[in-house]
């Protein structure tokens, strides 16, 4: 195992606040049917936070592993913040729903709604009743489905630190990325053959997505041969970036070379000097950014002006994401 990743002189956290101001402006674009360019897609931002969450999983296993402690760890950090922003997402359903309180609480897909967003089902049940129900899309919350491909992953955690301590762990990651590969290829061949969307859903499933966490953790490995080697490095990350937007089957290779690219500018490139000063309320933006422009789609405000109703949208968005840090994650994370 490596030792020299430090843990606080890095960018990740700089890089995690890109990926979530990405994710504003996307979701934001598309809620708002407005076509503004941005250089990051969502799919880019939700495959680099499945990268550094692969990465970091690396580096934590440089500590002594106790699976109590993990699991522990994982549900304080993760599970309650998530649950509590599906509670508010509920609570504040019912303030804004255009049915009446008792009628809303009584509706069968309000309980739905509550037990499917708990259990991070959340495309069983994704809208709650009379709320944004003018909107062109009426999720209260699309931006959640990928909570629960990145918990499977931490549920892989302990299985992988067991093949670890039997196997070498490159040779194990490289049998796991080629299964997801193969787990992709597959349902790309049943969605061309039948165009049944049930497809494309089923290849964003873990399996499908394990290639940017693996990619993270093989990035842990191939970190000190691609230092020694920046020039020829930076010259094959470009290569398979650029393929990637033309050959499908390069999206593979990239998320290797995505993945390095991240680590790179997290460890070589010195933006950590302020990252230690940010708290760090990207999973809060991540929770809370989707119904906050969902708000202001339904209420009209400030539409007309685009550029002043997306500074209102992130700074309300910055709002429950500061609450939660500061009364949810900061005391958990201090346990």
């Amino acid at each position: 195992m490596h030792t020299g990743f430090g843990h606080k002189e890095n960018a990740f956290t700089l890089l995690r606040y890109l990926f979530a101001f990405s994710l504003i402006v996307w979701h934001f674009s598309v809620l708002m049917g407005k076509d503004y360019f941005w250089p990051l897609t969502a799919d880019n931002c939700v495959q680099g936070f499945f990268i550094l969450s692969g990465f970091l999983t690396m580096v934590s296993f440089e500590r002594p592993f106790r699976l109590s402690a993990y699991v522990k760890r994982r549900f304080c950090r993760t599970v309650l913040p998530y649950t509590t922003a599906v509670i508010v997402c509920f609570a504040a359903g019912a303030v804004i729903s255009t049915l009446p309180l008792k009628e809303f609480f009584f509706h069968p897909d309000s309980l739905r709604y509550l037990l499917c967003n708990l259990v991070f089902l959340n495309f069983l049940q994704p809208d709650l009743p009379g709320v944004f129900a003018s909107n062109y899309f009426t999720d209260v919350n699309g931006a959640l489905w990928s909570m629960k491909v990145e918990l499977l992953f931490y549920c892989t955690v302990p299985i992988l630190h067991s093949l670890f301590r039997r196997f070498r762990p490159l040779p194990v990651l490289t049998v796991l990325f080629v299964l997801s590969i193969g787990y992709n290829e597959l349902f790309r061949y049943l969605y061309d053959s039948t165009k049944d969307v049930f497809y494309i859903f089923m290849k964003r499933q873990i399996p499908g997505q394990y290639v940017y966490f693996c990619g993270g953790m093989m990035a842990y490995y191939l970190y000190d041969y691609a230092k020694t080697r920046k020039a020829a490095t930076a010259v094959i990350v470009l290569a398979c970036w650029s393929m990637s937007l033309f050959i499908n089957q390069f999206s593979y290779i990239n998320a290797i070379s995505y993945s390095l690219l991240l680590v790179f500018l997290a460890y070589r490139i010195p933006l950590y000097v302020p990252a230690g000063r940010l708290p760090n309320l990207t999973y809060g933006i991540y929770l809370y950014h989707f119904p906050v422009i969902q708000i202001f789609v339904a209420t009209r405000l400030l539409q007309q002006y685009p550029v002043l109703c997306f500074l209102c949208v992130t700074l309300a968005t910055l709002i429950p994401a500061w609450a939660a840090h500061k009364w949810i994650e900061q005391p958990l994370h201090k346990r």
